[in-house]
């Protein structure tokens, strides 16, 4: 049931059909409520896809809800120890370090980390997913050392052959990014080269090719090649809209890119960059949040830089 339903949502995503992909997947869930399916586990896997597509399209209530929704029909089963519970939690936990709820997010992170580590059904790729994404949370809270340790181990696990191409990427791409975070920009390079040498050899886009892409873009940056970064996030914008839409991760895309502008002494395409990563931030969270007035902030301050 559940392989074709998979390749079907595939196509929805490569082809940016966020309406139809949306509408297959309540369709399918209503279908199995109408039919008293909901104890069945695709449920609860076709539930976790519509809160992972409300989440990459940065409508964060709505995913929050189904995930909640998740969370709670798992534990009323007895679920609660499992594996498949700590992979939706840690799905969960990464919903709210989008959202800015860092500390929370930690906690999650760390709760599915430990019901992983206890439950009989883990497998390996379970695991290092979940240490990658431990690794982030340990990031945003300034913890790098751990977050370092956490990211090669999943990395390790990972090339050990729990996961595939797709995997070994997006891990390489995340211990890229810890070693940006302390300095190590030459490390950084060498491993986001080989992410990204695997994404160009696959034979369709990957979601996470746009990551990786704009990790590459923020080591040329730093190293003060501003052609080639604005030309890195450039390209991780098409994907991120190819996949997403204008989502949160566009947003910060574009307010990196306007940074490249800024440095290359482009202030006015600087302005329209991060007028339209405000825009995003504005849409997603609202007029007053923290997040939009930093945003607005540095929107001011460029056009202080504009020529008379």
């Amino acid at each position: 049931m559940l392989d074709g339903i998979f390749d079907k949502l595939d196509k929805l995503y490569q082809t940016g059909d966020h309406d139809g992909l949306e509408a297959y997947l309540k369709t399918l869930l209503l279908s199995m409520e109408i039919n008293d399916e909901e104890t069945r586990p695709e449920y609860i896997t076709l539930q976790s896809e519509l809160a992972g597509f409300y989440r990459g399209v940065s409508r964060y209530a709505e995913s929050a809800e189904v995930y909640s929704r998740i969370l709670e029909l798992m534990e009323r089963r007895g679920s609660a120890d499992t594996a498949p519970y700590a992979n939706v939690l840690m799905n969960c936990a990464g919903l709210f370090r989008l959202m800015g709820e860092y500390e929370q997010s930690k906690a999650m992170f760390l709760r599915a980390k430990e019901i992983m580590e206890r439950a009989p059904d883990m497998d390996d790729y379970a695991y290092a997913s979940v240490l990658n994404n431990v690794s982030l949370a340990y990031q945003e809270s300034g913890e790098l050392d751990k977050a370092l340790e956490c990211a090669q181990a999943g990395l390790d696990i990972i090339k050990a052959g729990a996961g595939s191409e797709h995997e070994t990427a997006t891990a390489l791409n995340n211990l890229a990014a810890m070693n940006i975070r302390i300095g190590r920009l030459g490390d950084a390079q060498a491993l986001i080269s080989q992410a990204l040498e695997l994404y160009d050899k696959m034979p369709e886009a990957n979601v996470h090719h746009a990551a990786a892409l704009s990790t590459l873009a923020t080591v040329l940056y730093l190293q003060k090649d501003f052609d080639a970064a604005a030309v890195s996030f450039q390209k991780s914008l098409i994907l991120t809209e190819k996949f997403f839409g204008k989502n949160i991760e566009y947003a910060q895309c574009s307010r990196n890119l306007a940074r490249v502008f800024e440095a290359m002494g482009d202030i006015p395409s600087a302005l329209r960059s991060y007028s339209v990563a405000t825009e995003i931030v504005r849409s997603i969270f609202g007029h007053d949040h923290h997040k939009t007035a930093e945003y607005r902030a540095e929107m001011m301050r460029l056009e202080t830089k504009l020529p008379e």
